[in-house]
């Protein structure tokens, strides 16, 4: 503003009366350029401006879930992508978790979809209160979520889900699949894996949580603040876990 207040109290007196040495049409010329440019300049910058804001906003819609507000699928393989390369980098565990509420479709159809809506919404921020700050709870898909667990363990990670499974609200269960990364699948191959441990929680009647099969990859390089919180019980063997409701 001072630059344009200036312009404007030096040119305006050449637009009026023009310079005896050279054409009054061209002082003129001269003084609108150095009035309207930098006017034009801020409009450009502001409108510049406003659209990368809201790009910004386009993407952050294109990555989330519009109705729990988590990540969606694409956001959470963006994640999911960094939190592996960083595994990767610094040999520190991951491990990855499918969850899914239990007889979702007949509650909802018992009940209606805005209480099912409801569920959905309760359930995962119930959830995110017992993950750990650097955990990444994301939508997957209908009833289904998906839980990035960053330098974890499979026991902490299995504590921590302990904790996520039996905060679930409105008297209703999920289930739980994990996986840990074994220092050299993919993020499909540790998703499938993390995906048919939930298949078998299910199976073998709901309401627990399901540790993958197969060796993962230890790790000595893990930093002290994934140890998980110790306010509850710690968590009973696969075997002895509640039985299905």
């Amino acid at each position: 503003m001072f630059v344009v207040g200036l312009v404007a109290v030096l040119g305006l007196p050449i637009i009026v009366a023009g310079d005896p040495l050279y054409p009054q049409s061209e002082w003129r010329r001269l003084a609108l350029w150095l009035l309207v440019g930098p006017i034009v300049g801020a409009a450009v910058q502001d409108v510049v401006a406003r659209l990368r804001e809201a790009n910004l906003g386009l993407e952050a819609l294109v990555r989330t879930d519009p109705l729990t507000g988590l990540l969606n699928r694409r956001g959470y393989l963006e994640v999911a992508e960094r939190e592996l390369a960083r595994a990767r980098r610094t040999d520190e565990p991951l491990a990855l978790a499918m969850l899914d509420l239990d007889h979702f479709k007949r509650f909802n159809d018992s009940h209606g979809h805005a209480q099912g809506d409801a569920l959905l919404v309760g359930a995962t921020r119930a959830w995110a209160e017992e993950l750990r700050e650097i955990d990444v709870l994301a939508r997957w898909g209908g009833e289904e979520f998906v839980v990035v667990l960053p330098r974890c363990t499979a026991e902490v990670a299995t504590r921590v889900l302990d904790r996520v499974r039996e905060s679930t609200p409105m008297d209703q269960t999920c289930s739980i699949g994990v996986a840990m990364w074994n220092g050299e699948e993919g993020i499909e191959g540790l998703s499938q894996r993390a995906d048919a441990a939930l298949y078998e929680a299910k199976e073998s009647g709901r309401d627990r949580d399901n540790v993958a099969t197969g060796p993962p990859r230890r790790s000595s390089r893990l930093p002290p603040h994934a140890a998980g919180r110790s306010t509850r019980r710690p968590s009973a063997p696969l075997a002895s876990r509640g039985p299905p409701r």
